[in-house]
């Protein structure tokens, strides 16, 4: 049989703008997901399987046919109720394959309930526990007979793995080295061990898989089915509110489904280093990893107070009137009207004052800068410019004096790593992303890794030997055309995006307030064939919500013949609304 596997979109869901507070794809921040599930209720289950998963301390999940157990099934014995209940009693779980092992396709009314709920009864009454997954017998299914098996309980096993007499090590390794590189969870099924159907070749396959994957745990999360559906159900279904507070958090769980089914508890990452944190005044322990602090609450227990560990005060860079502005997006922030159509005024004058240094894709700043002067890596025709080009010139006319611009931008690129984005480098704040992937300027797809390394040489090169310090006071935003695809998780990645650019500049500089970084975005014409009404409703809540992220409305923009890109004057409007918006939240003072 093939082996299916889901692929889950986020390894991280963000829920914070400010602070970068998420809850973990899977139980501990772990990579992956493994579930080893045996079926048919072997009695080789039990002696043979069983005591090398305790000892190895592993937990999987045995499906069992109620009819056959304690009974010798065509010279095949099977387990009692009584192994079972050991077993149960150690943290394995024993569930439901049907009363008969008859396929639910061929069923329906008091036949179906039978082989279904019968099962359920006869298990709950001989183990005490009612069985919360449902194995498929022949793994055959519809959508009726899913709908009646999903009944009551958290899941049930949807795909499989076969794993017995035509795998081999090679097989094993593939396996779990795919499962750890894509962040996927596995399911393995087994039948027979020495005997029975599907039974190995060779056992100790499967012996040195167990040990191999005990091993492993740090990154691979070995979990029965039932805990891993529950974790999953319940991390997808979550909403968080968290609220910034002068020593840390406080982060408030809403959690709509049944907390008799869903109760197996989450994993937080919060981005940083936790003093303490506590639910209902229970301490919650506390686990430093990276620099990230692991937590696990109950989704359904009330808030989690936060305190965070404060840096030393020694450590805060000097804030001083060098001005320094972050500006990051995709093709309407890296430009594509050509430099001949500078409005004339700057075509005149020229920039003098501002010093930018810039990354794109494969390209990076290095912490250098120059005098700016529009242009976009292209081999052809890299001479064009974008809105902020604008913004910079009037910046430069009101200060008159130096400023700096740290900027990273490129065509085509999304947030969302299910959209299409070019050379496959995202904006995306996924945890399970960012851990598997370098900056793009070092050969990975990270643009915020990108970004945030040339922050960093900026500021150690550079800013931090100013004279009178300097202050990065703002940062513009123009993206979001590539994530139409996905428009629905716009407001959640952004917000990951900007909490993630936020922390950083906390954690590099030492300074809190960093925290609050003012974020200045753009929205599109209504006539460009990349509008989504989704997106822009994502930039207005975020606005509502969040007292320093701004909202710029462009509605009115005019395009280039692509329907895509701003023209001339649109370029230009955006460039002066985006300067007047500086100016109105006291980032620039006339």
């Amino acid at each position: 049989m093939r082996l299916l596997l889901i692929c889950l979109l986020f390894a991280l869901f963000p829920v914070s703008g400010e602070a970068q507070v998420a809850v973990a794809r899977y139980y501990g921040n772990r990579v992956a997901a493994l579930t080893l599930t045996f079926d048919d209720g072997l009695q080789e289950h039990y002696t043979e399987v069983f005591p090398r998963l305790r000892r190895l301390g592993l937990k999987a999940s045995f499906g069992i046919i109620g009819s056959r157990v304690g009974a010798d099934w065509k010279g095949t014995p099977t387990m009692t109720w009584e192994q079972l209940r050991e077993m149960a009693a150690d943290g394995q779980e024993i569930t439901s394959h049907g009363w008969a092992h008859h396929a639910v396709v061929n069923l329906s009314g008091e036949a179906q309930r039978y082989e279904v709920q019968h099962n359920d009864t006869v298990i709950c009454e001989h183990l005490g526990c009612f069985p919360r997954t449902y194995f498929y017998p022949g793994n055959r299914k519809n959508d009726v007979g899913v709908d009646f098996c999903s009944l009551n309980r958290v899941g049930t096993r949807m795909f499989q793995g076969s794993f017995g007499s035509k795998r081999d090590s090679a097989w094993v390794q593939r396996t779990l080295d795919r499962t750890l590189k894509r962040g996927e969870w596995t399911v393995t099924m087994t039948h027979g061990i020495t005997t029975g159907y599907d039974a190995f070749r060779d056992p100790q396959l499967l012996w040195k898989c167990l040990e191999q994957v005990a091993a492993m745990q740090d990154s691979l999360w070995v979990a029965t089915l039932h805990d891993v559906l529950a974790y999953t159900a319940e991390r997808d279904a979550l909403r968080l509110d968290v609220r910034r507070e002068r020593n840390g958090l406080t982060v408030v769980p809403h959690m709509p489904l049944d907390r008799l089914l869903f109760h197996h508890p989450l994993t937080l990452v919060v981005d940083g280093q936790v003093r303490e944190a506590s639910q209902k005044g229970r301490r919650l322990t506390l686990t430093l990893r990276n620099g990230r602090t692991l937590l696990d609450f109950d989704p359904h227990g009330g808030k989690v107070k936060i305190r965070m560990t404060v840096a030393a005060k020694a450590s805060l860079p000097k804030r001083g009137d060098n001005l320094v502005i972050l500006t990051a997006g995709q093709s309407n922030s890296d430009g594509r009207v050509m430099n001949d159509e500078l409005p004339q005024r700057i075509q005149q004058n020229g920039y003098r004052l501002c010093q930018w240094s810039y990354g794109s894709g494969d390209v990076s700043g290095n912490g250098e800068f120059e005098v700016f002067w529009p242009r976009m890596v292209h081999t052809r025709n890299p001479h064009r410019w974008a809105y902020d080009a604008v913004v910079y010139y009037e910046v430069e006319q009101t200060l008159k004096k130096p400023f700096y611009v740290i900027k990273e931008s490129l065509g085509g690129t999304a947030i969302d790593t299910t959209c299409q984005s070019t050379n496959k480098m995202y904006w995306s704040a996924n945890a399970d992303f960012l851990n598997g992937t370098a900056a793009a300027d070092k050969g990975g797809r990270s643009l915020l890794k990108a970004f945030t390394d040339n922050i960093g040489a900026c500021i150690d090169k550079q800013l931090s030997k100013l004279r009178g310090g300097y202050d990065i006071r703002v940062m513009l935003w123009h993206q979001g055309e590539s994530d139409r695809k996905a428009p629905g998780r716009y407001y959640d990645n952004l917000k990951a995006v900007v909490g993630y650019v936020r922390n950083y500049l906390v954690r590099k500089t030492g300074d809190e307030g960093y925290a609050l970084l003012p974020i200045v975005c753009g929205t599109f014409s209504e006539k460009s064939r990349g509008y989504k009404k989704e997106i822009v409703d994502a930039l207005y809540r975020l606005q509502q919500e969040d007292p320093n992220f701004h909202v710029v409305d462009v509605s009115d923009a005019t395009l280039r013949e692509d329907n895509m890109h701003f023209d001339a004057a649109g370029a230009e409007l955006l460039g002066m609304r985006m300067y007047n918006k500086l100016v109105e939240i006291g980032v620039i003072n006339k």
